[in-house]
């Protein structure tokens, strides 16, 4: 994939070696002089706003970014790499918001880990804000993990909190337990860093966790995944600048996600249909539900069972107005765990599918329901309340079992409202209960 990298330069001479240099990193950078920008070119200034990333000298940092935001009031500025004449040019670029640095003279291995950084920056700012959300810099401190002999300048971190983690077999687990927004691996023991680099990516807690690589060996593992390279000679300044715009790319990514669920869980309710006397789902958002939450207990290595609950005959003559419906409605979604739904499949039967339960567990739960239903007086008018009894069929299964769910929990229900008022009987999918 490739991306639009320009370069704001002053300097011609600073021009033409970064140029030389991006040619034998095989990258294209597009010059812009910063005084047209700043006189207005049209053209020029439409070319550095859709840029994916801004390479400009530290010391004209705020001029560019002056001139695009008098521009382009509407748009957010694109993450800028800084070039870092002198070292106090590493702490004016992480002031003014950089998110990487370039010294001199220039280094092909850190154009490259710079581009990347910035681009992949650029990509991921422009996903979160394409779903609504925010893709500002955090001011939180930082919790930054040090493995083993890691040897990178990390003073100007101070505010931050360091981590130290021993370079052995429990790395991960240390590393999963502490929670860090970073991890700093020691490049010169290649070997280990690469495994951590190949096994946290299977690390659910550490996936998006960036880990950079410090020392001289430090490129070679950006192939194996490293986020970014910290070389011995990089001042502190401009340590803490790449990692904490490591730390910045980190919850690009985690909102990203945030954004991801928020999106399927509102496609989800937004297909959800719901009977319109209970409140309850109905019959058939329950059928889609009982193949998607099965299939998610069943990752787990757990079951899933399906209660359904009828009235018993003595009730069954007679015609319950809405008010009694509600009320037995009511009772049912008292009873509910967190991951339970409840439905009303049609005029006489409930449904409640329980996720992560065995038969077991969900034969306890029915009883104690068909206790709290006798227990209720519900509504049969304005002034008229009535118990009503009911009976509750119960079956379970695994995923590859979920489409016979229902009609076994049909039949547990028939036989419970034969044994009944009140009774509870259950089934599974091997055998019956």
């Amino acid at each position: 994939m490739t991306h639009d990298i320009c370069h704001v330069w002053t300097d011609a001479k600073r021009r033409d070696a970064l140029q030389a240099c991006a040619r034998k990193a095989g990258l294209t950078l597009e010059p812009l002089h910063l005084g047209a920008l700043t006189t207005g070119s049209a053209a020029q200034l439409a070319q550095a706003a859709q840029a994916d990333a801004l390479i400009v000298d530290a010391a004209d940092m705020e001029a560019l970014c002056a001139t695009l935001t008098a521009a382009r009031p509407e748009a957010g500025l694109q993450p800028l790499i800084a070039v870092c004449a002198v070292a106090g040019d590493f702490e004016h670029a992480a002031r003014s918001g950089a998110h990487a640095a370039l010294g001199l003279p220039f280094s092909t291995d850190a154009l490259i880990c710079a581009s990347r950084a910035a681009t992949r920056a650029s990509m991921l700012r422009h996903e979160v804000q394409a779903q609504g959300g925010t893709a500002m810099r955090s001011p939180r401190k930082r919790r930054v993990a040090r493995v083993g002999g890691a040897c990178a300048n990390l003073s100007a971190l101070g505010e931050h909190t360091i981590l130290s983690v021993a370079d052995d077999a429990s790395v991960l687990i240390a590393l999963a337990a502490a929670k860090p927004d970073a991890v700093i691996l020691d490049a010169n023991n290649r070997g280990f860093c690469a495994m951590v680099l190949a096994q946290a990516r299977r690390v659910s807690a550490l996936r998006l966790i960036p880990f950079l690589a410090a020392g001289d060996d430090a490129m070679a593992l950006m192939a194996e995944g490293a986020a970014d390279v910290l070389t011995p000679d990089m001042p502190a300044a401009a340590v803490a600048l790449h990692v904490l715009s490591a730390c910045e790319r980190k919850d690009l990514s985690a909102a990203l996600q945030r954004l991801a669920r928020d999106a399927a869980k509102s496609a989800a309710a937004a297909s959800v249909k719901y009977d319109p006397v209970t409140g309850l789902a109905d019959g058939e958002t329950l059928a889609r539900a009982i193949t998607v939450l099965a299939g998610r207990s069943a990752s787990r290595g757990k079951p899933t069972s399906l209660m359904l609950i009828g009235p018993d005959p003595v009730a069954a003559g007679q015609t319950l107005p809405d008010s009694a419906w509600k009320d037995l409605a009511a009772v049912i979604l008292r009873g509910l765990r967190g991951l339970d739904l409840a439905a009303r499949l049609d005029a006489t039967r409930f449904a409640i599918l329980m996720p992560g339960t065995d038969a077991q567990g969900a034969q306890r739960a029915a009883e104690r329901l068909c206790q709290d239903i006798a227990l209720e007086r519900l509504r049969f008018g304005p002034e008229r309340r009535q118990g009503l009894t009911c009976s509750v069929g119960v079956a379970a299964g695994h995923a590859e079992d979920a489409s016979g769910l229902l009609p076994l929990a049909n039949a547990a229900l028939d036989e419970a409202i034969r044994n009944g008022p009140s009774a509870a009987h259950g089934r599974s999918m091997t055998a019956a209960a």
